[in-house]
């Protein structure tokens, strides 16, 4: 019973909305994209012709809005490990024997020397920094910084090298 009266329901409310929709003239529906146009259709009835033809649903495409791109900057490069031209000198750094200072010279924006400005020169030390410092020059120059390995007898003299060359790069480093 309750699914006969709830069927008479949705046929009462059909034909409503279809009784509605037969007094208005035009109905128009919009969306952002496409706008439909229905318009009222003469029914053929069997005591009546039909005079008027048949007016079909007419879809009008309307244009999207198109989006304006954003222009994108150019990108910044930015070149690490490249240095500023010069003669730059590093902190003076004590060790055990003595204090060790050296000078980075850049050319082309690369290490070309580094020169000890100062170190130990007296007993062991003569011999062992007569044999290190060459080696850790030219460890610096390859590795463009003053990441080097530690020259084995000369751990002081290498410590003290390293620090006073990275005071020397941090003046020369293009930001």
């Amino acid at each position: 019973m309750k699914k006969y009266i709830l069927s008479a329901l949705v046929i009462v409310a059909f034909l409503s909305y279809a009784g509605y929709l037969k007094t208005s003239e035009k109905t128009v529906v919009e969306s952002p994209v496409v706008e439909v146009v229905v318009q009222k259709v003469p029914v053929a009835t069997t005591t009546k012709p039909v005079t008027k033809p048949v007016t079909p649903v007419v879809v009008v495409p309307k244009p999207a809005p198109v989006p304006t791109p954003t222009p994108t900057p150019p990108p910044v490069v930015v070149l690490k490990g490249q240095y500023i031209d010069g003669t730059y000198v590093g902190s003076r750094v004590y060790n055990y024997h003595g204090y060790i200072q050296v000078q980075a010279v850049i050319a082309g924006g690369k290490i070309t020397d580094v020169q000890f400005l100062e170190y130990p020169n007296s007993g062991d030390s003569r011999s062992i920094n007569r044999r290190a410092m060459p080696k850790l020059t030219q460890e610096a120059i390859v590795a463009q910084s003053a990441k080097v390995d530690t020259i084995s007898g000369a751990t002081d003299t290498s410590g003290a090298f390293k620090t006073s060359l990275k005071s020397a790069l941090s003046q020369a480093v293009n930001v």
